[in-house]
């Protein structure tokens, strides 16, 4: 196996973390209560960006800030629950990508993982 056989990519992971219940942030009172989900619209909006890739990891216990500790139940999953989106790009694409949606990461942290990892892709 050559290098010349490779092509390296320079990509970055961006986790964001938010509360499984959380909504797009809004000013309206309706859509407060009945308004999107927030994981699902951040997976959304990845996705019609061009994101190379978008994972939305389940969480069974966690807690996020100061929230109370909170565990999985099988009939229910408790609002407060944490859930994790991973972002897969070249970063520069992953700053884009925040900067241009910064509304709705408003309440979630955002954290930059990995900023020198590089994948291998063998040409065809």
């Amino acid at each position: 196996m050559r290098t010349s056989d490779f092509t390296l990519l320079n990509l970055s992971t961006v986790r964001i973390y938010l509360h499984h219940g959380q909504r797009v942030p809004t000013d309206s009172m309706w859509e407060k209560l009945l308004g999107k989900n927030l994981a699902h619209a951040i997976l959304k909006e990845a996705k019609l960006a061009g994101l190379k890739q978008a994972i939305l990891y389940p969480i069974r216990a966690g807690f996020l800030r100061d929230a109370e500790l909170v565990f999985t139940h099988a009939e229910a999953t408790p609002r407060q629950m944490p859930v994790c989106i991973e972002l897969v790009d070249e970063p520069q694409t992953l700053k884009d990508f925040i900067q241009q949606h910064q509304r709705l990461l408003t309440n979630t942290h955002v954290i930059l993982e990995n900023p020198q990892t590089y994948q291998l892709i063998q040409r065809a």
